[in-house]
């Protein structure tokens, strides 16, 4: 497993709360391309940041279903707010976002975990 360091933990964390403040007060087709590139910038460097694969997935769903969503057209004529497909794409990145945040709790228990073992082990000699 590779070691991520307290810094890079850190940092992926302040990406994460990032997207999660731009995409859930973000409205469906209103963000232009100004909250795209915002998006894009922020799943980019969280990928750099943390390689590890399963949350690398959940950025790049993120960026996917964000840039469909932040594109989403409004529902013409009925005056309801945003379409049934940006309810469902807002629905996925919250998830993916929660997910995230599940990733990275885990990985920080394991880095912690991997500390106390390595000093532990330490002592021993």
């Amino acid at each position: 497993m590779p070691k991520y360091s307290d810094h890079d933990l850190a940092e992926a964390r302040s990406l994460q709360r990032s997207l999660n403040s731009v995409l859930t007060s973000a409205q469906p087709g209103k963000a232009g391309a100004f909250s795209v590139l915002v998006v894009r910038q922020l799943c980019d460097r969280a990928l750099v940041v943390i390689p590890d694969e399963p949350f690398q997935e959940k950025v790049c769903e993120i960026e996917r279903y964000a840039v469909d969503f932040l594109a989403a057209a409004r529902s013409k004529g009925r005056g309801r707010g945003a379409t049934p497909g940006a309810v469902f794409q807002r629905r996925l990145i919250l998830s993916a976002l929660d997910a995230i945040n599940d990733r990275l709790t885990s990985l920080e228990r394991l880095r912690r975990d991997d500390f106390i073992v390595s000093h532990a082990v330490a002592q021993q000699f």
